[in-house]
């Protein structure tokens, strides 16, 4: 493994490491009206807060308090952050092992020769193009 991805992967690993709460989901605000007690006009109540997340395949929705919003939305973004660094070592890693394997099975010489298109065929010689067993409609 070469210095720069196994330090890319590591500070990857490192950081994941540092994000200790997580929270799947949507953090959604609404707000409601109702009608004013004296009659006239209607009062917006709220603001009311639900998480929506999936669950075993099912979307689970609950109602969340406001004194928890702050910490959700610190657990949502570290979610978000977690899969995006998941993303990027899953990446380097790829590249990587592409690497490897390439430097592993061809030589100098053979790099260059298996590129596309680069090595010449060999004429076949005395091979005749087969006709096609029965003719062609002719469309009229």
């Amino acid at each position: 493994m070469d210095q720069t991805t196994q330090t890319k992967t590591g500070a990857i690993l490192t950081e994941m490491a540092t994000l200790t709460t997580m929270e799947r989901g949507t953090l959604s605000q609404e707000h409601r009206t109702r009608p004013a007690s004296d009659g006239h006009g209607s009062v917006r109540l709220g603001p009311y807060y639900k998480l929506q997340a999936w669950d075993h395949g099912r979307n689970a929705s609950r109602r969340v308090s406001a004194g928890e919003v702050p910490a959700l939305k610190e657990d949502l973004a570290n979610h978000q952050r977690f899969t995006e660094l998941a993303e990027a070592f899953v990446e380097e890693t790829i590249t990587r092992t592409r690497t490897l394997r390439r430097s592993a099975s061809l030589s100098g010489e053979e790099r260059a020769a298996a590129k596309k298109n680069s090595a010449k065929k060999p004429a076949a010689k005395g091979i005749r193009k087969r006709k096609p067993s029965s003719p062609k409609p002719k469309r009229g």
